[in-house]
């Protein structure tokens, strides 16, 4: 289960990072 959050949080930062960038981009 510890496993799984840590997955799960990785993840989550990925995504918050590409929409990150993506802003950066568009700017």
């Amino acid at each position: 289960m510890l496993n799984f959050l840590c997955c799960y949080q990785m993840l989550f930062s990925h995504l918050l990072y590409q929409i990150g960038i993506a802003r950066a981009d568009e700017k």
